[in-house]
């Protein structure tokens, strides 16, 4: 019977995100560079990221889907208010 050699793992660490922190860069529109530079990590991780996670992809689908809301929310009120003068 052979016996089981423990390997050494090889690269990087596995890079973890602030899902909430990501959901709220999301909402403000930030784009990918500006989200990887906030998080001081390679823009190529965080589009791996977004291609490989799951709930990664979710939170910034989330982000950007609920930013649009509030935007068009805002811009709403604005013609609202203009209108009524």
């Amino acid at each position: 019977m052979a016996k089981k050699v423990k390997k050494n793992k090889v690269g990087r660490p596995k890079t973890k995100l602030d899902l909430d922190a990501l959901e709220k860069l999301c909402q403000l529109s930030c784009t990918m560079p500006e989200i990887s530079a906030y998080f001081d990590i390679p823009l190529r991780t965080l589009e791996d990221k977004y291609t490989n996670d799951i709930a990664v992809r979710t939170i910034i689908n989330k982000g950007r889907n609920i930013g649009k809301l509030s935007l068009r929310r805002k811009q709403m009120q604005i013609l609202h208010d203009t209108n009524s003068v």
